[in-house]
């Protein structure tokens, strides 16, 4: 690799052999990549179908695509080493002709490396489909580097790591053993981790890898297991010292040689009952019987190769029925075990998908999970809807209604939630909390599941309380239960540095599990428009004492302003009847989808807070990315993100002070202006939404302990 600012991120390196039928579905897949700084090496190996036009055919209209013919088949190892050799990314790529990337695989998997140094090789999970593209089931393969090596020194039959997942650091020293002619990337492996490199696989689901009928020829399985017995002495000579390159190996012999041929010349016990089992599973059962007996005879055997024998005389049918019985018993055991990738939504207390589409939010509220959905988390929403009441979302997110009837108390739903759903449950890693009032089910669920927990909120409601002063048996209970929730948890989400501090000091809570996460906002939807002037003061919230609007109708009596408020709640006829009292112009809008909202601030002059307290308040960050000038009450939450005369103005709870900063703003333009952009500068550097999502995915590798 050539040390330049011109060479490519990463190089995409994909051997082709007759692959006509899939190819262009694999090659779209990369092209499509999010990340798209990279060049795609593709070597052909002397195919004798169209695929060599069709690679050219993409080659001629994109200049990432490298093409290599070779003149021979050179067989694949030889095919990839020629196109590492030429690779002049900082990162290498497998992938293979017949499969399909996920489009942001290559920015999770580099995103991942640039954060961690010490990792040279990373794979991925992937989800299998059949020859026609349906989706089979998940190939899983272990996350961690202890796990992987155990694979590889024992020789189990399992995958460590999925070979056209992998992507791993170009330092110009690592090439393919060009003398195995299967299991080649084991072999890789097993060279790198006893070279002391580390390897891991992260829990994302990023390919789509197909199953050809072809795999489960009894050849290709046993030559790969006399493959993997080579790697497992390599990996053993050299834990010795013994540094042996296969040199005793003679593989011309294995790979012209069929199973049959190598039955006969075998001595080794366990490999002879391995080639049985082999015949066994593939459908040849004649073959199989009689090697049992010729096994029995002449060399010994265990239980297992009298049981295949007996069943070996059993009918065709009745065989394939038994194992396929047995494939789905085993599938089921399978569903049963956690799968890394599973995240679950547990929603407020009461609150549901129905809740968010009837306010206008349902999109902003899921669209941190639509994303890790794209970056091959799995999503399950645990929402407190019914399957009447839950709104049809275009979405592959699984989403679970967990209510029993509209007319049911919220608390049934809640107390039998961990037990209802406890089969899809385990198969969930972690489950992360929409607000911290979802205590007792995340409580009991994280127990009852045996996942990690997340304990995230956009507030904290202890901290609420004692700001306002509130102090009844309600209260407490739920302070008592929002305390339980951040100690069951793993981890803690906070929005702010002062709302952290007051969780570790009276909740006494580690703050070693606390992490600042802030509440984001979409930046290139939330941005200054050029629009008409409708409003002159506009504000966000939910119609209570608590948000004081009517601080601002008071303020603007008399002055012939306009107000757009967006929010519903108890106090709208009491508002409406002030500002018709006092003579004020005001418009309520109940609800605003994002567009509907991004319109409504650019069409106002200012934007105005007035509660008596705030967690984190997204309205208030929604209107400085849309840099609006900002106003903004003296209170906790609000100004933690003012800053007096820079980012906007703090005044106290004062009608004549109120007043004043509104229309100071209003009479002078370029002062206003100037607020807004140092505003939208501030939410830029501090809450961009791609900043938040890779802090919720660094979070949920580092609880999968990578």
């Amino acid at each position: 690799m050539l040390n330049s600012a011109s060479n490519p991120k990463i190089s995409v390196v994909m051997s082709v052999w007759n692959s006509d039928k899939y190819i262009r579905h694999a090659i779209e897949s990369i092209l499509c990549q999010t990340l798209g700084d990279f060049e795609f090496i593709i070597i052909d190996d002397s195919s004798n179908d169209t695929s060599r036009e069709i690679i050219s055919s993409y080659a001629d209209k994109d200049k990432r695509i490298v093409f290599i013919s070779n003149p021979k088949n050179l067989g694949l190892a030889a095919s990839l080493n020629r196109g590492i050799k030429i690779a002049r990314g900082g990162y290498v790529a497998r992938f293979d002709p017949d499969d399909i990337a996920i489009p942001t695989r290559f920015q999770v998997q580099y995103d991942y490396l640039e954060s961690r140094r010490e990792v040279f090789c990373i794979g991925t999970q992937a989800v299998n489909i059949n020859e026609n593209g349906n989706e089979l089931f998940f190939t899983t393969a272990p996350l961690n580097e202890k796990e992987i090596f155990r694979i590889l020194k024992n020789g189990i039959a399992r995958t460590c790591l999925i070979h056209p997942s992998i992507m791993f650091r170009n330092n110009g020293t690592v090439f393919y053993n060009e003398k195995f002619h299967f299991s080649q990337d084991r072999e890789l492996y097993g060279r790198l981790m006893t070279e002391g490199k580390i390897l891991r696989n992260l829990p994302n689901v990023l390919l789509k890898y197909r199953i050809h009928k072809t795999a489960n020829h009894p050849d290709k399985k046993i030559k790969q297991f006399i493959y993997r017995k080579f790697i497992t002495q390599y990996i053993s000579l050299h834990q010795e010292g013994n540094h042996d390159n296969y040199n005793g190996a003679d593989f011309s012999l294995i790979d012209n040689i069929n199973a049959a041929e190598i039955s006969e010349k075998a001595d080794d016990r366990d490999f002879l009952q391995h080639i049985l089992r082999v015949k066994f599973s593939t459908g040849v059962y004649k073959e199989s019987r009689a090697f049992a007996v010729k096994l029995i005879r002449n060399r010994g055997s265990n239980l297992s190769t009298y049981l295949l024998l007996l069943a070996s005389f059993l009918p065709d049918k009745t065989i394939n029925i038994v194992k396929k019985i047995r494939n789905l018993l085993h599938q089921k055991r399978l569903n049963k075990k956690p799968i890394a990738a599973n995240i679950g939504l547990l929603m407020s207390d009461g609150t549901g998908l129905s809740t968010w589409a009837s306010n206008g939010t349902l999109h902003r509220e899921l669209m941190l999970y639509e994303n890790l959905l794209r970056m091959g988390w799995l999503i399950h929403v645990f929402s407190y809807d019914s399957a009447k009441t839950l709104p049809p979302i275009e979405t592959a997110m699984k989403l679970i209604p967990v209510k029993f009837h509209w007319r049911l108390p919220v608390l049934l739903s809640q107390y039998l939630l961990p037990i209802r759903f406890k089969r899809i449950g385990r198969t969930i890693s972690t489950i992360i909390t929409n607000q911290a009032s979802a205590a007792m089910p995340a409580i009991a669920i994280g127990k009852l599941w045996k996942t990690k927990l997340v304990a995230r909120g956009g507030y904290v409601y202890g901290q609420r309380c004692q700001v306002l002063q509130i102090d009844d048996k309600k209260s407490r209970r739920r302070k008592a239960g929002e305390r339980k929730l951040f100690e069951n948890a793993d981890v803690c989400f906070t929005p702010t540095a002062e709302l952290a501090d007051w969780i570790s000091k009276f909740y006494k809570i580690d703050p070693a599990k606390i992490k600042v996460v802030s509440n984001y906002v979409n930046t290139n939807a939330f941005k200054p428009m050029k629009c008409d002037f409708r409003y002159d003061v506009i504000s966000i919230g939910r119609l209570t004492n608590v948000k004081r609007h009517d601080l601002l109708i008071r303020a603007m009596a008399g002055t012939g302003r306009k107000i757009l408020i967006v929010g519903d709640g108890e106090a709208r006829a009491s508002l409406e009847n002030l500002a018709e009292k006092h003579n004020v112009r005001l418009e309520i809008l109940s609800s605003a989808a994002n567009e509907e909202l991004v319109q409504c601030l650019n069409n106002s002059r200012v934007f105005f807070l007035g509660s008596k307290w705030e967690g984190h308040p997204k309205a208030l960050i929604e209107a400085m990315s849309c840099g609006l000038a900002c106003i903004g009450v003296n209170s906790p939450g609000i100004c933690n993100l003012i800053k007096h005369s820079n980012t906007g103005l703090l005044v106290q709870p004062d009608e004549k002070q109120v007043r004043k900063a509104i229309l100071s703003l209003i009479e002078d333009s370029s002062f206003a202006e100037r607020l807004g952009d140092n505003a939208r500068r501030y939410v830029l550097d501090n809450f961009d939404f791609s900043e938040i999502l890779a802090m919720y995915q660094d979070t949920l590798w580092r609880l999968n302990g990578i």
